[in-house]
């Protein structure tokens, strides 16, 4: 059986405002908007992205003498410190939005899934 439930129209109101302010707050990727603007930035600039190729290839060669990748190892690794860092700086003039301090580490972990992922799926094997 349905229940009726009854709203004030300022409790709709603030109702829908919570969700769009969710929504946009979420963005493309799911990460918070912060996190979000520079993971769109990076994927559609080609240094950054000449850089993540050649990390993936670095990764490639490792992969060859360790079996498993390590998501902890990699996600903390120099490396990706340095990536993390170079399109952070890269990008600073257009995020609008404060950063949080989490934000850095956020941007490592969805790189470096992103990586291990693509990887796994044999989709940069035509590097070597």
């Amino acid at each position: 059986m349905k229940q009726t439930i009854r709203l004030t129209e300022n409790e709709l109101r603030n109702l829908i405002s919570e969700s769009v302010v969710k929504i946009l707050n979420e963005g493309m990727y799911g990460y918070p908007d912060d996190c979000d603007q520079i993971i769109l930035a990076y994927e559609n600039d080609r240094e950054c992205m000449n850089i993540y190729e050649n990390i993936i290839r670095m990764l490639l060669k490792k992969r060859k003498t360790v079996n498993n990748l390590s998501f902890d190892i990699l996600v903390n690794s120099g490396i990706m410190k340095k990536f993390q860092q170079f399109v952070f700086k890269k990008f600073k003039q257009y995020q609008h939005t404060p950063m949080s301090k989490n934000t850095p580490y956020t941007f490592r972990e969805y790189v470096t899934n992103r990586m291990l992922d693509q990887i796994k799926n044999n989709e940069y094997d035509h590097l070597l």
